[in-house]
């Protein structure tokens, strides 16, 4: 065979390997459903009002990920009826997004074990890689259907350094769409997340469709080591306990 068929067939060979990867990205959307938001019953009516309307806005929202065999992308929400154009639409956006409390967004390379989010502090921003949460996922035996696909159930465990509390988490993944991947930082199970329920919210798969699209990683100037970023909260912590006893 000459060197030129060779080459030919190289490029045909490597033109189809490359297409047919692009066919096994998936563009997730979720919704929420807010649960157990208020647990203070003699919260005064205005913020009672308040907090109402941050939930029908975290109702509104949708977050998206794109996901295939090697790594994913998960981005914060987009509102999908309001505009803001007033200010307390968008003080509404910021307390319904206190109920999710998911990054603005997170970068998840499962092949490297590696991540980079971008956590939102006292209106900053700061970008920070790291290794996957680890959950110590237990699967458990009960299945459910989610959008026509079998989902099979895990609990975990999350211990929230801002809230300095540990939670349980529960999460359905889907054997059939074997991507570690899931909204914000819950993945790391063997299938795809289609629902997780958290402390104030259940987050479940609205739309799911194969694309041809790539998952790019985010490129930020600073960026923040996660043993650094753990320091950095556990002092602002400290000083705010301080300020305020």
């Amino acid at each position: 065979m000459s060197k030129l068929m060779s080459k030919t067939i190289l490029y045909i060979a490597l033109f189809f390997s490359c297409y047919i990867n692009s066919q096994k990205a998936y563009k997730i959307v979720y919704k929420v459903e807010p649960h157990n938001f208020i647990e203070n019953k003699e919260l005064n009516s205005k913020v009672k009002s308040v907090i109402e309307q941050a939930i029908k806005s975290a109702r509104r929202d949708r977050y998206f990920l794109i996901a295939n065999d090697k790594h994913s992308y998960f981005n914060n929400s987009q509102n999908m009826e309001i505009d803001f154009g007033s200010e307390l639409d968008k003080v509404y956006d910021k307390v319904g997004k206190l109920i999710t409390a998911f990054n603005k967004n997170v970068y998840n390379h499962y092949k490297k074990d590696k991540i980079l989010f971008t956590r939102n502090l006292i209106n900053n921003d700061y970008h920070v890689e790291g290794k996957p949460y680890k959950f110590n996922w237990e699967l458990k035996e009960e299945s459910k259907t989610i959008l026509g696909y079998q989902a099979k159930k895990a609990t975990g465990v999350y211990y929230d350094i801002i809230r300095n509390k540990e939670f349980e988490i529960i999460a359905w993944f889907i054997p059939s769409i074997p991507i570690p991947a899931g909204p914000d930082i819950y993945f790391g199970l063997p299938g795809l997340v289609g629902e997780v329920h958290l402390r104030k919210a259940i987050v479940k798969m609205e739309s799911i469709e194969e694309i041809n699209e790539s998952v790019i990683k985010p490129s930020f100037k600073d960026v923040m080591p996660y043993e650094e970023y753990v320091d950095f909260v556990s002092k602002a912590n400290a000083k705010i306990k301080k300020e305020y006893n």
